[in-house]
């Protein structure tokens, strides 16, 4: 029998504060704003919207988005403590395998007090007040949109 190493792709932080679990995740993209407290099938409403454990198969959660009455898997975690050296593997895929998504296409996006700015190769989308706005454009307007909208600037001989 083959011997499975089980590769770790995403960290998420579980936060004990008097006895109570928190999924703290600041690193999955739109998501929550805020810490969400780890209770199973109970509703939890967030600046960016509305969220709900379960349980999945044997010792997992999973974490949905509720969208009006559907739930919207976002993905599944156990609360198990790991070591940063369990994710060197996945890390080192997404950044260098031409097959990991990561690197199909340059993303950038950040929350604004009105919504969020989220930017790609040739599309800017920017949400307020749930109203999302889509501008497509030439992947040549790339750096100037990553300027004006967040003040970033790449410089030539940075790579």
């Amino acid at each position: 029998m083959k011997n499975i190493v089980l590769s770790i792709d995403h960290m998420a932080i579980i936060v004990n504060l008097e006895n109570q679990d928190y999924l703290v995740d600041v690193g999955f993209g739109k998501f929550t704003l805020e810490p969400l407290e780890l209770i199973p099938n109970q509703k939890i409403t967030d600046t960016l919207g509305q969220f709900q454990f379960d349980t999945y198969e044997k010792d997992y959660y999973r974490i949905n988005e509720l969208k009006s009455s559907d739930l919207i898997p976002q993905y599944i975690f156990k609360t198990d403590p790991r070591e940063l050296s369990e994710f060197v593997q996945r890390c080192e895929f997404h950044q260098t395998s031409d097959k990991s998504h990561f690197r199909k296409k340059k993303l950038i996006s950040i929350t604004t007090n009105e919504g969020r700015i989220t930017l790609n190769n040739s599309q800017l989308k920017i949400t307020k007040a749930g109203i999302e706005e889509e501008i497509r454009f030439k992947e040549s307007e790339f750096e100037t949109k990553l300027k004006h909208y967040f003040d970033i600037e790449i410089r030539k001989d940075s790579y």
